[in-house]
């Protein structure tokens, strides 16, 4: 539109933000659940916060977790916070079983208080913040989002 041209259908249905859940779903001719969720620089953790409730509510089930971001076009830049880099993440989460000790459990939480300097410099992307606590020797990672501090901890049972 901004260049003068029609706009296309396709190219407008594939700008929505639950596009690759429905493609994804339709080419595996999948009907499970899904859903798209975007909560800005939380999108991640309200993702997790989703997945934990489905687990909730079918605690034998288990629930892809599925995280993508990249930057925004240029026409954006300097109007957001937005990220700087593209990441992906997904992960296969389930409730933890007593007959596995050696589980990893991923814990969340969220405080009100404002951003202090225990967040230090986190990597610039949701996915890279976690993959650096699940791979490296730290046991927590704290984030603030402007309004949350968010608080990802992990712990394998038996360590």
């Amino acid at each position: 539109m901004a260049e003068g041209e029609p706009v296309s259908p396709n190219a407008f249905s594939l700008s929505v933000h639950n596009t690759v859940s429905s493609l994804f779903s339709i080419s595996r001719q999948d009907r499970t659940h899904s859903t798209a969720i975007a909560a800005g620089e939380a999108t991640l953790e309200a993702g997790f916060l989703e997945a934990c409730g489905l687990l909730a509510e079918a605690p034998q089930a288990s629930a892809l977790l599925v995280y993508y971001d990249e930057p925004l076009p240029a026409f954006y830049v300097g109007q957001t916070d937005a990220i700087q880099v593209s990441a992906a993440l997904a992960m296969l989460l389930r409730r933890p079983q007593p007959s596995s000790p050696q589980d990893m459990t991923l814990r969340l939480s969220w405080d009100t208080r404002p951003r202090t300097e225990a967040c230090g410099s986190a990597p610039i992307n949701s996915a890279l913040r976690l993959a650096r606590l699940l791979t490296e020797a730290e046991t927590e990672s704290e984030f603030a989002d402007g309004r949350l501090t968010w608080t990802w901890s992990r712990h394998v049972a038996g360590h």
